[in-house]
């Protein structure tokens, strides 16, 4: 997750500071040491430990700080969302999700909780769908809108239904292929932005339009 946002970020020229999750506080150290031993200059990269609630809070209200990528809980993004709408920060933020993948005449996803929001284990939730439209209900009826995936051999039918799926990546009979070409990224309550691809360099710069007169008048 680091290197998704530390390489289009050195690559737009920006330095950049990493506050750690304080559950696996270990392993981004290893990756701080990696850095160092590549020779990056020092400051290039910050690494902070600390609670999110502490030294988080203290990062994005940091005067100096312009941008803010997050990946994690969509409570915690909603936490960070308020407190860099005070300063209009840019951010992107990836959070939760709970995938949607249509096989056949089958949806997992029901109106039960068990469906409706993250579970952090490996948990399949099915039920049956009679039309093509109560299909489409089913998967958008959530606050979260990451990834969704259809299983058919109507490829006419596929992308009709992943052009009215309301997630930021669909995948036709496949599911979680991942290219650093191609965007990464959600909407509702899966985030705010894109990571990876050309969109993933767009959100570590800033777009600036300059005017030049070149006539004899002012």
């Amino acid at each position: 997750m680091a290197t998704w946002k530390l390489g289009p970020a050195f690559a737009c020229g920006n330095t950049v500071v990493i506050k750690v999750a304080e559950q696996t506080p270990l392993s981004i150290l290893v990756l701080g040491q990696l850095i160092k031993d590549a020779g990056f200059p020092s400051g290039v990269v910050n690494i902070l430990n600390g609670l999110g609630n502490e030294t988080g809070v203290a990062l994005v209200q940091h005067p100096l700080v312009d941008k803010i990528a997050f990946t994690g809980s969509t409570a915690t993004a909603f936490s960070i969302m308020g407190i860099a709408a005070k300063t209009l920060k840019n951010i992107t933020l990836e959070t939760g999700d709970a995938s949607r993948t249509q096989v056949q005449n089958k949806i997992l996803m029901y109106t039960q909780r068990i469906c409706r929001e993250e579970i952090f284990g490996p948990v399949v939730a099915i039920c049956r769908f009679n039309t093509e439209q109560e299909a489409l209900e089913l998967a958008n009826d959530t606050t979260y809108g990451l990834g969704a995936a259809v299983f058919t051999t109507n490829l006419e039918r596929a992308h009709r239904v992943a052009a009215e799926i309301e997630a930021g990546m669909v995948w036709i009979n496949s599911s979680q292929d991942c290219d650093p070409r191609v965007p990464f990224g959600g909407v509702k309550q899966s985030g705010i932005g894109r990571e990876l691809g050309e969109a993933g360099l767009e959100a570590y710069s800033q777009i600036k339009a300059v005017h030049v007169n070149m006539g004899n008048r002012l």
